[in-house]
């Protein structure tokens, strides 16, 4: 009764710290690969917008006439 039981309960904590290893490194593969996403999207959108802001500073040019640059 005791050996069985004591194999089973090791059996089972084995089985539940692999899963548990398992789903940790999935979050933080996950979370890494998120907060690169979000930092690259932030750079891009700085870059357009200093752009967008540099480029409306040098060339004033009315919306009603883009052909008159």
């Amino acid at each position: 009764m005791l050996d069985s039981v004591g194999s089973g309960v090791a059996v089972w904590a084995i089985g539940a710290g692999i899963l548990a290893v398992v789903l940790i490194a999935l979050t933080i593969h996950a979370t890494l690969h998120h907060r690169r996403r979000k930092r690259l999207r932030q750079e891009e959108r700085r870059q357009q917008r200093r752009a967008h802001r540099k480029g409306g500073r040098r060339h004033p040019v009315k919306p009603t006439a883009p052909s008159a640059r």
